[in-house]
């Protein structure tokens, strides 16, 4: 189960490291993203309302509900993408490179 404060240290995560990190879930058009801002997004990567996308779920009880179908980490700096088959990769990889 994903924390308010996993999300936090992966929100630093990625700005630290200047990284966009989508979650794709399962059948549903709307992703999760992650960078200096949490976000959400339409599948064409434009934003919509949180309210419209996730209704009244916070952002760790979004990625613990729902299923996930992928994520994906963009280092925009380097132009590299990175696939991980599960939240809590990402939250190891968060708090080992902080």
């Amino acid at each position: 189960m994903f924390t308010h404060n996993d999300i936090l240290r992966i929100r630093e995560w990625a700005e630290k490291r200047n990284a966009k990190i989508i979650f794709r879930f399962k059948n549903y058009p709307y992703i999760l993203v992650i960078e200096k801002m949490i976000k959400s997004q339409d599948i064409n990567e434009r934003t919509v309302d949180w309210i419209r996308a996730f209704g009244t779920k916070k952002p760790h009880q979004v990625i613990s509900s729902m299923p996930i179908d992928s994520i994906t980490i963009y280092y925009k700096t380097s132009g590299e993408e990175e696939k991980l088959k599960n939240p809590r990769q990402l939250l190891q990889k968060a708090t080992s490179n902080l």
